[in-house]
């Protein structure tokens, strides 16, 4: 009786012992995974795919992982491959159980980001206020956060009183972007003046020239809501004959402003493929519009100075390697840059929403899983709208 005693005793401190010490060298884990991410980028795999792969491995890590039972030198690591897989709740119980014994900015950044990403947004702040803002992190990034975290969750007060204190303590490079945001969530509101009030005021403080670019960009944006599209001049349509705006009133139309060098857009592709091949007999036409550079980069190809020919074949085969079915407009790069500006265009992806009486009605800026989103429950609106 006593021998199996021990013997029972032995077996559960063996148990716990596992349970206290990781299946794997996490940090190996961590790095070896990251080394695939970077290895299979090179390969252009698609931004999406690269996420699943690395969203698998890391499970395949931490599934007999329990959060609780981490060690203080595992953390990092082990928060780490919880976000890569998708764990946010077991990110939060690794970094918090740490947060008031080693409070360095590695490990609270990535608590702060575990917070973002689970909504807890009022936790993310309460972190920065205690702890983050006492040390040499950039203030910019966890405001325009914080301010987006409100704003998704619909606390637009709140979003809007941390763009005010934003004003107070940032350097006008870093309030920028986040100032066009307060202004667009104005607009949003329907307190245009307010929104173009702000616009105001930053023009007064512009420096360079890609700042009030910026700046005319969204007053540009928000100015054409509402009002007919203006003309695009294209000068190439790929695999396609002319399109012209006006001949595609009766139709909901999606303007894709992208270009071969944007990483984010081609997350986009699938989805509008999709839509494409979803809608087109409920009369949704998806135009792409992009422009020559005069050079043309993708991981392993990196051409410069390229005649307008040269650049225009490689987004042929560009078109081809994507699968890209919808009509794709090509500008020129003066003609292009008139497309931009006329429609508000300062960052890529940028997509217009015009219905099928030829007016914008909205438009969505990125191509994160929320503006995804959104763009399929606008398109959905206004093809249900009676024509």
């Amino acid at each position: 009786m006593r021998y199996k005693i021990m013997m029972t005793g032995v077996i559960l401190c063996i148990a716990m012992i596992g349970c206290e010490n990781p299946k794997y060298d996490l940090r190996s884990e961590l790095a070896h995974i990251d080394s695939l991410t970077v290895h299979y980028s090179a390969l252009n795999m698609e931004p999406e795919s690269l996420k699943t792969i690395r969203k698998e491995k890391a499970s395949e890590v931490v599934i007999d992982l329990d959060p609780a039972m981490v060690d203080s030198g595992n953390r990092i690591p082990a928060a780490k491959l919880y976000l890569y897989a998708g764990l946010m709740d077991s990110a939060v119980t690794v970094l918090e159980a740490y947060k008031e014994n080693c409070p360095d900015s590695a490990q609270l950044l990535l608590l702060f980001e575990a917070y973002y990403k689970t909504n807890r947004i009022s936790d993310a702040e309460r972190l920065y206020r205690q702890y983050l803002q006492n040390l040499n992190v950039s203030r910019g990034r966890i405001f325009r956060a914080l301010f987006n975290g409100y704003r998704r969750i619909s606390d637009y007060e709140r979003a809007l009183a941390l763009a005010q204190e934003a004003r107070s303590i940032l350097p006008f490079r870093q309030l920028l972007p986040i100032s066009l945001e307060e202004a667009e969530l104005y607009y949003m509101l329907g307190r245009q003046k307010y929104a173009f009030n702000i616009l105001s005021e930053l023009s007064r403080h512009a420096g360079s020239v890609g700042e009030r670019a910026r700046i005319t960009a969204r007053r540009n944006l928000f100015n054409i809501m509402g009002k007919p599209a203006p003309p695009l001049q294209i000068q190439d349509w790929l695999s396609e004959d002319r399109v012209l705006l006006d001949d595609c009133k009766g139709s909901v139309v999606l303007l894709e402003f992208w270009a071969p060098h944007c990483t984010p857009c081609k997350q986009m592709f699938p989805l509008l493929s999709d839509l494409q091949a979803r809608y087109s007999e409920k009369d949704l036409k998806v135009l792409a519009i992009t422009r020559l550079y005069g050079y043309f980069h993708q991981p392993g190809i990196r051409e410069s100075n390229l005649t307008p020919e040269e650049e225009l074949n490689y987004i042929e085969k560009f078109k081809t390697q994507y699968k890209l079915s919808y009509p794709l407009g090509v500008a020129a790069s003066i003609e292009g840059q008139i497309n931009s500006l006329r429609y508000g265009v300062s960052v890529l992806p940028h997509t217009i929403i015009i219905d099928r009486s030829g007016i914008v009605r909205t438009y969505i800026i990125g191509a994160d899983q929320e503006a995804r989103q959104k763009l399929q429950n606008h398109i959905a609106e206004l093809l249900a709208e009676p024509y």
